[in-house]
């Protein structure tokens, strides 16, 4: 009987352990893609305003990759605010399947925009440097 229940706080423990790794993982996730879309719009902005853009595809490039990086801040930003509305209704046993899927979503937009943003600043890059 002691055995089984110190088997059963071993468990608990590993799952807890697990869990919490889990969830750091996927939060510095969403972390660095904050940070390397940060970076993105700063360094866009730093170019623009040092070198002019020379045509309307470049400024177009810009354009496109500002908006995915905004989009990425925004929507990882969106991300951790239902995470801990997600976690407040686990710990009231309030499990809103619809939340879950919403967080899927999210999560697969902020990947999407910030390859968004990643497009169009190769396509200003291509673009400038054959000209």
């Amino acid at each position: 009987m002691v055995k089984e229940k110190e088997f059963e706080e071993k468990n608990v423990s590993y799952y807890s352990v697990l869990l919490h790794a889990w969830i750091d993982s996927n939060m510095e996730y969403d972390k660095t893609l904050i940070s390397l879309s940060s970076l993105g719009i700063a360094l866009l902005v730093t170019i623009l305003s040092t070198i002019k853009p020379s045509s309307w595809w470049i400024l177009a490039s810009c354009v496109i990759s500002f908006f995915g990086f905004g989009a990425c801040i925004w929507i990882c930003l969106t991300i951790y605010l239902k995470n801990t509305d997600h976690i407040e209704n686990l710990l009231h046993d309030n499990q809103d399947p619809r939340l879950s899927l919403k967080l899927v979503q999210y999560d697969k937009r902020s990947k999407m925009s910030f390859v968004l943003g990643v497009i169009g600043f190769c396509l200003a890059g291509i673009i400038s440097a054959l000209k």
